[in-house]
């Protein structure tokens, strides 16, 4: 694979962005309230997440070749992660507030890799870009639960990083079962793959809802004067995934794994963000601020990472 189609990679992102301003429309006119927001995450985390990581996994055929690259994949995604988190640890010492510079910091190093990702990297390879992106989320989760605690506990005694909660969350542990599945060849019944599409089918839509809302709990002059917020963006959406694409190309990356890194590093901030800064009371405001502009920004910057990225794969 030498190149990937940017312009339906494009289309894919402004559906995505359609579907965020959607969800900013039914929580301005109050079609949905706050509380309801809450429980449609959960409902994705919870419900949707686990059916659309195991029916990803499932959706391909058995071959050695497949799981080598996916494997592969998880590798990758780990020293993604941990380049990420290197660049965020000093970026986000532009912040002076401790948990203004902590939430960002979460912010940078975590993408929308799933509910956002998986669509599009089906845009961009077919199911294989499905299946590739469950193996890229187990590094995710895995990196979430364990150095996104970190980051999130830092000057807390009440969040800590779990070894347990690394593997048993509604991300790790789905993704191990359908890998599990995987490789045993076990083929769940047939009315079981279709429910599990249909369940999985939720977390796009939902998700965007979510993000909509979010934003909709803010002023609009507020949403679009913040600097921090576009310097953090910046760094997000644009220069991080260009200095991840570049070590990709500096290490000998094959043309497909450069594009994959390069897709998943220029995404969205992740929906958990908000979520657990809630949870934790960790500057909720920003965060929801954060992942609501990278993903309306997001629509420009992934067609002029994607673009830069083939140039640095051509030279």
């Amino acid at each position: 694979m030498e190149t990937i189609n940017i312009s339906v990679v494009s289309s894919s992102v402004l559906t995505l962005l359609f579907m965020v301003l959607v969800g900013y429309f039914i929580r301005r006119v109050n079609v949905v309230d706050d509380h309801i927001l809450k429980q449609l995450s959960n409902l994705v985390i919870v419900v949707g997440q686990p059916f659309m990581l195991i029916g990803a996994l499932l959706k391909n055929e058995y071959s050695p070749e497949l799981l080598k690259s996916g494997i592969l994949i998880i590798i990758i995604g780990l020293a993604v992660h941990t380049l990420l988190a290197v660049m965020a640890y000093f970026i986000a010492k532009l912040y002076r507030d401790p948990d203004e510079r902590k939430i960002l910091e979460f912010s940078m190093i975590f993408a929308n890799c799933a509910f956002i990702g998986f669509t599009i990297l089906e845009a961009a390879f077919g199911s294989k870009g499905l299946f590739y992106g469950s193996f890229y989320v187990v590094s995710f989760n895995i990196f979430m639960w364990s150095y996104g605690m970190i980051v999130l506990g830092r000057g807390r005694d009440d969040i800590k990083m779990s070894p347990k909660k690394m593997i048993l969350n509604y991300g790790t542990t789905p993704c191990l079962i359908g890998l599990a599945l995987y490789i045993w060849q076990l083929k769940p019944p047939a009315f079981f793959l279709t429910g599990a599409s249909y369940m999985g089918s939720i977390c796009t839509p939902l998700s965007t809802f979510v993000i909509g809302g979010l934003l909709a709990s803010m002023p609009l002059r507020e949403i679009f004067t913040s600097w921090k917020i576009y310097v953090f963006c910046f760094f997000k959406l644009f220069a991080m995934p260009i200095a991840i694409v570049l070590l990709a190309k500096l290490i000998g990356l094959s043309a497909e794994m450069i594009y994959l890194v390069a897709i998943m590093s220029a995404l969205s901030t992740a929906a958990n963000t908000a979520m657990f800064a809630e949870i934790y009371d960790i500057r909720p405001k920003l965060a929801a601020h954060a992942v609501g502009m990278s993903s309306m920004l997001s629509a420009a910057a992934i067609p002029a990472v994607l673009a830069l990225t083939r140039l640095i794969i051509s030279l």
